[in-house]
């Protein structure tokens, strides 16, 4: 077995980070000894070249490029894996020497090799190897990879087929464009190439707001005394409680939504009140926790979604939030429960409800 690697948090942040363009050659060969001014002046032809070899390539991939083949990520050009693709056969890119390893939440990178490799938090899917052109005669060492989000985590086999492949493809997209000088572009260069701005896909990179702390204290003690004090079963126990055909589960609290956490909130400790009745009634009475928006939550309301909820299935169930343009109860302003009520009351008692 390989011994394990530490990676300390600034060289993962570098690794994941979209790279700054480096001039081909500092990559492809390195100058580790000169002797006199001949040499010095050979050496700099070669950069001088490998420079001129580098804008040539830009300019003529992005003279065949097409504005599908970008996108605007956060106001900057990226050229996409599907742009790639149009170039790869004909630039005879090719890869070897692949080595892929996961890094844990402690910063321990195990090699693919080390049966414990996919065991703990992991949080990044690391690749490393050669990438190279056999049309152009060259090629160089890169690395890269990919993390789930800080909501989402590796915990199913699909989840690291996933990760494991979008690794891999960041990986290889690093490479190809570094080695044809496709990252860092602006614009301009872009628009002189024939790719107008407007024409380009963008993408937006949406934040959600996450609960306050004390209110993702407050459910994290529950779901513990629901559980026996067991933190495994009490993500389990969420997870459960969060997890559907459309939006897949949570484990921690800190992981919903400012909007979601008062109406998961309200149905563990519902369930509180079913295990411990004697427990929960000798405690001080609350105010409806407040929704997303501050306006305190309207208990009757509450009450009677809980009533007919039960007797609608989860695919009609998503199908209504959607129609009402919601991922949750809570997001339903007080002047669209009315409408939402009825809708909701007539699936319950299609389906036999009372």
């Amino acid at each position: 077995m390989e011994t394990e690697k530490r990676i300390e948090s600034g060289e993962l942040e570098t690794v994941e980070e979209a790279v700054r363009p480096q001039v081909l050659e500092q990559e492809a060969f390195s100058i580790s000894k000169i002797a006199n001014e001949k040499e010095f002046a050979e050496a700099l032809t070669k950069i001088d070249n490998a420079l001129k070899l580098v804008d040539k390539l830009r300019e003529f991939c992005l003279q065949r490029s097409k504005p599908n083949d970008w996108l605007d990520t956060g106001g900057n050009p990226y050229f996409t894996d599907a742009g790639c693709n149009r170039f790869r056969a004909p630039f005879g890119m090719y890869e070897r020497d692949v080595k892929m390893s996961t890094v844990d939440s402690n910063g321990v990178r195990k090699e693919i090799s080390d049966r414990t490799v996919f065991e703990g938090e992991i949080e990044f899917v690391f690749f490393e190897g050669i990438i190279g052109s056999k049309l152009l005669g060259v090629e160089a060492s890169f690395q890269g990879g990919s993390r789930p989000s800080k909501e989402d985590a590796f915990r199913s086999k699909e989840d690291m087929l996933f990760y494991i492949q979008k690794g891999k493809a960041n990986w290889n997209g690093r490479g190809f464009r570094k080695l044809l000088g496709l990252e860092n572009l602006t614009w301009e260069i872009l628009d002189k190439a024939g790719i107008k701005h407007d024409q380009v896909r963008k993408i937006e990179f949406v934040t959600t707001e996450k609960g306050a702390a004390e209110d993702v204290k407050k459910l994290w003690d529950m779901l513990l005394e629901l559980n026996d004090g067991n933190p495994a079963k009490a993500e389990d126990y969420l997870f459960n409680l969060t997890n559907s055909d459309q939006y897949k589960g949570k484990r921690k609290p800190s992981q919903l939504t400012a909007k979601q956490i008062p109406w998961i909130t309200r149905k563990v400790q519902e369930e509180r009140e079913k295990r411990f009745p004697e427990k929960v009634s000798q405690e001080p009475k609350e105010t409806a926790p407040a929704n997303g928006n501050g306006k305190v939550t309207d208990d009757s309301f509450q009450k009677s979604i809980l009533n007919l909820r039960q007797h609608v299935d989860e695919k009609e169930w998503s199908n209504l939030l959607q129609r009402h343009h919601v991922q949750d109860v809570v997001e339903i302003a007080v002047d669209k429960r009315n409408p939402f009520l009825l809708e909701l009351g007539k699936l319950a008692h299609k389906k036999g409800g009372k």
